[in-house]
């Protein structure tokens, strides 16, 4: 969401339901900041507004978003984003100020824009403050003083930037460009194969570039990166494109202009038409960046980021070309929440996050936040796809008291669930025996079986409750993999590895190393880690330390007395000693197998520990934990964390 519409409420709820179709109340009162009576007002309005072409609906105090009239909804939407009264609100008044002061040489009084909008002067004072804050991540001031005048200081290029993303449809909402000149930006885009939402940039650029060239703010001086784009895909259709359109408005648009034009193809999303992907070469250096990236992830995290050839990892390598262009040329995605999508899949933005440091090290460029929120989404489908046995079937055992229906209504919605290949079997809770069940994988029942089986069995009811079934499921997942039972109760692989002897109270008076080396120490005693494995967390903490939040360290490293992951948690209730350090609360401690392929476990200790490192409030909690047992206690009444 953009600057323009940052204090429209009613546009940012829309916004909000148009990208996640369905949210509670609780929720988008969070995001809004405010109360749950205002946020049922605003719905309301909202709705009224859209006339019946969408509506919001509350279920339960869960919203959910319906379009039913697509075109007429586009026309009622774009009215919501700017449906401010003119000078009443900031936002209208801070673009009336912006277009004034950016085509204009001479200094602007004050007063003259206070009388302009029919406004106070502590008005258009206050409006000023607010635009120059916005105005700094553009390197662009408002210079001068209110009673002798003032100006727009920046580039042109990052006049336009901030216009593009801040105030483009209040300013070109009714732009004029000719209908003959968008016509020539679809035809040429369609011959190279360009995605509907990259045409629509494009021609956002186009806009700009054409108002603001054909007024006299030309770019003059362009950077030597953007020299780099010459020989593109991208130039080639601006170029293209900037000759035809000059036929049309008689006026041959200069080389730094085209320049200009090339940044949203060259920083396009990647596009789901194939054609353009096959149009579209991967360089050489993002494979040879791919690479190092991977080899990032096995060093700090210990997992194995398997890609091989094939569409899904020519699609991702695109991904990783595209943001790099962006990230150079300053062309920012908007409104993406990365909040939800690091909660929702904390270890692969982890991963992301550790990409992003490699990025930096090659390219030289920091990535955003929003981008690496997009990147993990990749990591996350790629970490999935690496742990799961595509070829194996999985046999699963239905057993049933109440019917043959019951028990078909149970298996069709096993089906949905269920993400690998199944057979599925029934049988009646009269017919079934430990040695039948002991053939199949996972038996799921209806009924209490008093018989003892290897394979394991999740009871459910006959209405199928489709959450707590992926959550048992997810259960015995990690439960087979680690070899390890879970607690009864708290579904955490991460707790299922701890007990009494691996539970430790730090020494304050010592350093963060010493008391690793303690705890290392007493578990090489006891047999669970290798001899060597403290040399080996010594080397690799001398290259970096894996801490989460400031709060949680996570040393870890191969372990070769163990074919099981072997964990240890120690807590700090008192700061450690060495400044460092300080602010560290737990560690957990981590020995890995030397041969484990499959690191599904892992990946769900990582997720576990990151949580619980994403509230401040927990580790503080769980730092003051005077014993095992406590823990314990403590995590029985915090279950819905792992949930």
């Amino acid at each position: 969401m953009s600057f323009f519409y940052e204090e429209n409420r009613l546009a940012r709820i829309l916004n909000i339901m148009e990208q996640k179709q369905s949210v509670t109340i609780d929720y988008l009162s969070k995001k809004m900041d405010v109360s749950s009576k205002t946020i049922k007002n605003d719905i309301k309005e909202i709705n009224n507004s859209l006339n019946g072409s969408a509506i919001i609906e509350n279920k339960k105090n869960i919203y959910s978003f319906y379009i039913f009239d697509a075109l007429n909804y586009e026309k009622l939407r774009n009215n919501i984003y700017v449906q401010d009264d003119f000078m009443n609100s900031p936002n209208m008044r801070t673009v009336f100020i912006i277009q004034k002061l950016m085509n204009t040489d001479s200094p602007y009084l004050t007063d003259e824009l206070a009388y302009d909008m029919n406004v106070g002067r502590s008005t258009v004072n206050g409006d000023l403050k607010r635009l120059r804050k916005a105005l700094e991540n553009y390197d662009i001031e408002i210079k001068g003083k209110t009673n002798t005048g003032i100006i727009l200081n920046g580039t042109e290029i990052d006049i336009r930037f901030f216009i593009l993303e801040n105030m483009y449809d209040g300013i070109y909402k009714d732009y004029p460009i000719d209908s003959e000149i968008i016509e020539i930006v679809k035809n040429i885009a369609s011959k190279y194969c360009l995605d509907s939402i990259t045409v629509e940039y494009f021609i956002k650029f186009f806009t700009v570039m054409l108002d603001r060239f054909l007024n006299g703010n030309k770019i003059l001086y362009v950077e030597n990166k953007y020299e780099d784009l010459k020989g593109s895909l991208a130039y080639k259709f601006a170029k293209e494109t900037s000759q035809e359109v000059s036929r049309v408005i008689l006026n041959d648009i200069p080389e730094e202009e085209v320049l200009f034009i090339s940044i949203p193809i060259i920083g396009m999303r990647t596009p789901t038409n194939e054609k353009a992907m096959e149009i579209l070469e991967i360089k050489d250096s993002t494979k040879a960046l791919v690479d190092k990236i991977k080899d990032k992830i096995k060093v700090e995290m210990n997992i194995n980021i398997n890609i091989s050839s094939g569409s899904f990892i020519d699609e991702f390598m695109h991904h990783i070309q595209f943001m790099i262009n962006r990230m150079r040329y300053g062309f920012k995605i908007r409104g993406i929440d990365y909040d939800d999508i690091k909660n929702s899949n904390s270890v692969a933005y982890k991963v992301s996050e550790l990409a992003a440091e490699v990025i930096k090290q090659e390219e030289e460029i920091n990535i955003s936040k929003e981008e690496i929120a997009l990147m993990s989404i990749y990591f996350g489908i790629i970490i999935e796809k690496s742990n799961i046995d595509e070829n194996r079937m999985y046999k699963i055992a239905i057993i049933c008291g109440t019917g043959r229906i019951s028990a078909r209504v149970i298996e069709s919605n096993l089906k949905k669930i269920f993400k690998r290949k199944a057979i599925m079997e029934i049988y009646s809770d009269n017919n079934i025996n430990s040695e039948i069940i002991n053939n199949y994988d996972l038996a799921i029942s209806t009924v209490k079986l008093n018989i003892e089986t290897e394979t394991n069995i999740i009871y459910i009811n006959d209405i199928l409750d489709k959450d707590e079934l992926e959550r048992k499921l997810e259960a015995i997942k990690y439960s087979e993999k680690s070899n390890t039972t879970f607690i009864k109760g708290v579904d955490s692989i991460m707790l299922s590895r701890l007990d009494g002897n691996r539970f430790f109270i730090l020494d304050s008076e010592y350093s963060y190393s010493e008391n690793v080396n303690m705890m290392i120490d007493i578990l090489n005693n006891e047999g669970h880690l290798d001899d060597n494995f403290k040399e080996r967390i010594r080397i690799r903490e001398e290259k970096s330390s894996m801490i989460f939040e400031k709060t949680v360290a996570f040393p870890h490293t191969i372990n070769y007395a163990s074919n099981n992951i072997e964990l240890a948690l120690g807590v700090v209730p008192e700061s450690m000693s060495g400044e460092k350090e300080r602010d560290i609360k737990l560690v957990f401690l981590l020995g890995l197998p030397a041969d484990e392929s499959d690191d599904t476990v892992l990946v769900k200790i990582y997720d576990e520990i990151i949580k619980i490192a994403s509230n401040r409030n927990n580790v503080e909690e769980i730092s003051k934990v005077q014993n095992y047992k406590d823990l314990m206690m403590y995590f029985v009444r915090l279950n819905d964390l792992f949930n």
